[in-house]
C-alpha cells in the first residue's frame, strides 16, 4: 500500500472518479478528495500535508486558494493540472517558480471512457451530453482527437512516479484515436 496523501481536486468528475479508482485499485489509500465546494478550511488542511496534487478542477478563483495554500504551508508537492485554462497554467507555472515545485501541465484532447456519459464509452455521445450543448461537425474531412480515460489515468500515474511524457512543456497522453466524423 502506497502511504504518500494525495490530493485531488475534481475528485466527484468524470476524470477524477475514474483517477480515485485507479489510486484505490493500486493500493493508495490516502487519497484528499475535494472539488470547488469543498470547505476551504479542509483544502487548507490536505494542502499543508498531501505529497502530490492531482488539480483536475478549478476555476481561476479556486486554482489561486489551492495554489495559496500550498504556499501557505510551504508545501512544494508536486502539481499535476489539467484543468484545461490558460490563466491556470499561468499561475501553476507562477508557482513552481516560486516554490521550486514539480509540475505536470496536461491540455487533454477528448477523453472517453467508464462515466463518461452517454452510453458510457463513446466521445461523441460525451460531448452531446455535457450540459446539452449542440455539436456541430464542419465537413466530412473533420476529424476528433481523442483519449481513453484508462490512458489518462496512466499518464498521470506516470506523472507521480516523476516520469511522464513531454511534449514542449506540456504532459502528454499517448495513445491518441482519431475518428472521421461524417454528416
Amino acid at each position: 500500500m502506497e502511504k504518500q496523501e494525495l490530493l485531488v481536486t475534481g475528485a466527484n468528475g468524470f476524470l477524477g472518479q475514474n483517477l480515485t479508482d485507479t489510486l484505490k485499485q493500486k493500493g493508495f489509500t490516502g487519497i484528499l478528495p475535494c472539488d470547488e465546494g469543498t470547505d476551504p478550511a479542509a483544502l487548507d488542511a490536505y494542502a499543508s500535508r498531501c505529497g502530490f496534487v492531482f488539480h483536475l478542477a478549478g476555476s481561476e478563483a479556486f486554482t489561486n486558494l489551492l495554489l495559496s495554500a500550498l504556499e501557505k504551508h510551504k508545501n512544494n508537492a508536486p502539481v499535476l493540472s489539467a484543468v484545461c485554462d490558460q490563466a491556470c497554467d499561468q499561475r501553476v507555472l507562477a508557482h513552481a517558480r516560486a516554490t521550486g515545485a514539480p509540475v505536470y501541465i496536461y491540455k487533454l484532447p477528448g477523453v472517453c471512457g467508464t462515466w463518461s456519459g452517454g452510453d458510457g464509452g463513446n466521445v461523441t455521445a460525451t460531448l452531446c451530453c455535457d450540459k446539452g450543448l449542440p455539436v456541430t461537425v464542419g465537413g466530412p474531412d473533420r476529424s476528433l482527437v481523442f483519449a481513453k480515460v484508462d490512458d489518462v489515468t496512466s499518464s498521470f500515474l506516470a506523472a507521480l512516479r516523476g516520469t511522464t511524457t513531454r511534449e514542449g512543456n506540456r504532459c502528454a497522453v499517448r495513445p491518441l484515436y482519431k475518428i472521421t466524423m461524417e454528416v
